[in-house]
């Protein structure tokens, strides 16, 4: 998992605020950011995060971590 995918996760780990977000408005937590830091996600990051549909964090890291398990494997 690249390191902007990781802060994402670790700003929903410490703030559940920016957690509910992220879980049911994905576009709008990326575009807003967390505590005035930006998420640099690539394009394909992007789409990923706003494809996930979760209703806890612990779901949406699983799906996350399946996500960029197959993507990375497909690049081989």
């Amino acid at each position: 998992m690249s390191r902007e995918l990781n802060r994402l996760v670790t700003a929903a780990v410490v703030s559940q605020s920016f957690c509910e977000l992220l879980l049911h408005n994905p576009s709008e937590a990326i575009t807003v950011g967390y505590d005035s830091e930006a998420f640099l996600l690539t394009a394909e990051e992007q789409d990923m995060v706003i494809s996930i549909q979760a209703v806890r964090l612990q779901e949406f890291l699983m799906k996350l971590l399946d996500l960029t398990q197959s993507g990375s494997e497909s690049k081989r």
